[in-house]
């Protein structure tokens, strides 16, 4: 699922002000249509096997694979039939996944747990969710596994692996506010994935929090910065990081959010003022 957010660039956020109006179903079409563009495999596109209907249960879920089973197109040899569902909620738990849509409420539990990034049980809704169905040794069409995964908020659906994460996000809009007469223009992006670097003739890979570029009036390239959320403080956090960061210092300034982390800010909208500040004299 990560990998489709980032080719529909669901992953990147940039500020626009009066904020756009967007929906769930606008932040699905985008997944859907690079499902109708990117194959599964040669001869067989993904929205063949990826779908945005999770109220369909029973007798339509058994439909479904059997049109997969028997239309005879390309498959990985060895590998059972299986097809996803999409969705957007803010009802997980570890047994099961709440869609709340215009048929009512459905309600889908996996054979097996489902797996919530970063947490036990959905506390910080709402989440991207991916559903798996396979046959069971049955014969039955059944949910195998699920995935859930946070993100900002419907306009801007962007992963996010914990709430303080939303909180950088809220920081980084403000300063992008307080920005906007002066023609300043905001891009986040949520790196999903490891990124290569070469820190003194070493490969590592990073993974910062977010990658943040700003287009500044009279300047010819824009600037860029390296954010990264602080949320612990104990030394083993603190000494990863830390080689984290040098790898991380090749792409942009790196600002840390507290600033002074691992000292606490007693500031109100610490952050916010602290990339002001950067922004406004890079």
């Amino acid at each position: 699922m990560l990998s489709l957010l980032d080719s529909a660039e669901l992953n990147q956020i940039k500020f626009e002000f009066p904020t756009p109006h967007r929906t769930k179903t606008d932040g699905l079409n985008s997944i859907r249509a690079v499902t109708e563009q990117e194959q599964f495999i040669h001869g067989r596109h993904l929205n063949e096997i990826i779908f945005f209907d999770p109220w369909i249960q029973g007798n339509r879920l058994e439909a479904r694979m059997h049109d997969l089973e028997t239309d005879r197109r390309p498959w990985p040899s060895g590998r059972a039939k299986t097809f996803y569902q999409i969705l957007m909620t803010e009802n997980v738990t570890q047994e099961e996944v709440t869609f709340i849509g215009r048929y009512g409420d459905v309600i889908i539990r996996p054979e097996r747990r489902v797996r919530i990034n970063g947490e036990t049980e959905g506390n910080r809704p709402p989440y991207w969710v991916i559903l798996m169905y396979q046959r069971d040794a049955a014969g039955e069409v059944v949910c195998r596994e699920a995935y859930a995964h946070a993100f900002y908020n419907s306009i801007y659906p962007v992963p996010v692996d914990s709430e303080l994460e939303r909180q950088t996000i809220q920081s980084i809009t403000k300063t992008a506010q307080w920005l906007k007469e002066r023609n300043y223009t905001f891009t986040i992006t949520k790196p999903l994935f490891d990124i290569e670097v070469n820190v003194k003739e070493e490969i590592i890979y990073v993974l910062p929090d977010f990658l943040l570029s700003v287009d500044i009036p009279g300047q010819f390239n824009n600037k860029n910065f390296v954010i990264e959320t602080m949320g612990y403080d104990n030394e083993d956090y603190t000494e990863r990081k830390a080689f984290q960061h040098t790898g991380m210092q090749t792409l942009g300034l790196l600002l840390t959010d507290p600033p002074r982390w691992p000292e606490e800010s007693p500031w109100i909208d610490a952050f916010t003022k602290y990339l002001f500040g950067h922004v406004i004299n890079a």
